[in-house]
């Protein structure tokens, strides 16, 4: 079986050959999932539905698989797959106790900000650098906060390919503007070949970001501020 077809095995449920290693660690819908049963349990409680497979891109140690609204992106060895990333729509996870920190990508100010070095990621051609920066800045452009005291800003995790086709995975940060903040990061897969650019958002992971709030501490005897200006923390 060639990785595309394991990957699209996995994506219903099923082990496939040669499939995922012991040691793999799953990234989906804002949680994780670790090791090969308890990757192939969570596939099998929700499948991923590729009506259509819309673009297969490969590289050494690396491979995406596109559908019109999903997709699945991998590092791979010639033992199978050893870290996996699925986006699109889905049940979202359910969010773990944690204690929130805040935390703001765009002190600087980049209002579309790509944090990336193409140095690396060793299958990325250096001619595709300037094509992941300008694919980064697309998405930071449709992912377009709801208010403007939102700050966002994508970080590449892996690109490969060269400026005529290949994939890059983003992992894009929203640190919410509202009274009641929303703040994570959702991953977000895209291609491109020749001309084409084909953009996949992780929604059941951004629904999982914007599921689990956090309120920040207002200092005793500072009124609160409106929404679109910054309270004290």
């Amino acid at each position: 079986m060639t990785g595309a077809v394991v990957l699209l095995a996995l994506a219903s449920g099923l082990s496939g050959e040669g499939g995922v290693l012991h040691t793999c660690r799953l990234g989906a819908a804002g949680g994780e999932a670790y090791g090969e049963a308890a990757i192939i349990e969570s596939f099998r409680r929700d499948p991923m539905a590729f009506a259509s497979t819309r673009e297969s891109v490969e590289a050494a140690g690396h491979l995406a698989v596109f559908g019109d609204d999903c997709a699945l992106f991998a590092d791979v060895s010639a033992a199978g797959i050893a870290r996996l990333w699925r986006l699109g729509p889905g049940t979202p996870a359910w969010p773990e106790p944690r204690i929130d920190v805040p935390f703001d990508p765009c002190l600087a100010q980049d209002a579309i900000g790509v944090a990336f070095a193409g140095s690396d990621h060793a299958a990325l051609a250096p001619d595709a650098a300037a094509r992941v920066v300008a694919v980064g800045r697309d998405i930071m452009r449709d992912s377009g906060p709801s208010d403007v005291a939102a700050r966002l800003c994508a970080f590449v995790i892996r690109a490969f390919g060269d400026a005529d086709r290949g994939a890059a995975l983003f992992s894009v940060h929203r640190l919410g503007g509202d009274r009641v903040r929303t703040a994570g990061f959702a991953h977000v897969a895209a291609f491109w070949r020749g001309g084409t650019v084909h953009i996949v958002h992780d929604r059941a992971g951004e629904a999982a970001v914007a599921a689990s709030v956090w309120s920040p501490v207002i200092a005793p005897g500072v009124a609160p501020a409106p929404n679109n200006e910054e309270p004290p923390i």
